[in-house]
Formats: C-alpha cells, structure tokens, sequence
C-alpha cells in the first residue's frame, strides 16, 4: 500500500490509545489512527493502558480489547472526569450491551472491526465535544456580557 502524501490530513493533537492483547491488529489500528492524523499509543497490558491514560495529554479515545484482561479497569481510568470516547471491541468475550453502557463505553464493535466504522465514531465524538465546547463559550461569553453591562 501507498500513501499519496497530497491527501495525508492534517494532524491532530488529539490522542487515541489502542488496548489490544493482539500485537497486529493493535498495530494495524494504530497506523490507520496515525495516518489520520491522531497521536496514536499502543498498549499490550492493562499496566501499559494505564500508563499512557496518565501520561497522555489531550486524550480523545481508547479502543479496548474486551478480551484483554483489565478492560474494565481501562475504562473507568480513561473516564475519569474526560470526555474520552469509548470503543469497545469484542472477540469471544460475552458481555452485554447494559453492562458496557453501565462501564460508559460509547460503541462496542464486533471483531473483526472494519477502520472505517472506528473512523466515523472518532469524528462523531470530535463534532459533538466541538458543539459542546462551543456552546459552553458561548454561555459564558454571555454571562460575561451580562456581568459587565450590569456593573456599567
């Protein structure tokens, strides 16, 4: 494969972290995040996700390997306090749907997931934190503007 460096995105600050006990797929994903601009982390263990969840600035996602032992830990580290897009990917591990929306993961894809079903959430999550992020300003710019017009 590739790449035509006319059509590469532009980068990106956010972060995505791949929790993924299978050392291709993991890699596989975290070229494909890589090349759509995001810092990608790869993590192997449960100590190596909670190392880069501590670490890493700007955190946009993880994606984690519903087989990889410490997924729930993973997960709940990752939402602490964040706004962290959660995606799970499930192999032969059983859970259910109530279960992950309890642990508050987003989007649970079944292996073998394709890149583009992960790409489309990640973009999703981005344009929903935007219109939240921007709204936020905007209520305070208008609380501002209210608090200065009642001081003059």
């Amino acid at each position: 494969m590739t790449l035509d460096s006319k059509t590469q995105p532009s980068r990106s600050s956010s972060a995505v972290i791949v929790a993924e006990k299978h050392p291709i797929a993991r890699a596989a994903l975290a070229a494909l995040l890589s090349y759509d601009g995001y810092r990608a982390f790869q993590a192997e263990d449960l100590s190596s996700a909670l190392g880069h969840i501590l670490s890493v600035d700007n955190l946009a996602a993880v994606l984690v390997d519903l087989d990889l032992p410490g997924w729930r830990t993973i997960i709940h580290h990752a939402l602490n306090g964040n706004p962290t897009l959660i995606i799970a990917m499930r192999g032969h591990h059983l859970v259910t749907q109530d279960e992950l929306k309890k642990r508050g993961v987003h989007a649970c894809f079944d292996k073998p997931i394709t890149y583009s079903d992960v790409a489309l959430r990640l973009k999703a999550h981005a344009a929903e934190n935007k219109v939240e992020t921007t709204s936020s300003q905007s209520s305070a710019q208008i609380v501002n503007s209210t608090w200065s017009l009642a001081k003059s």
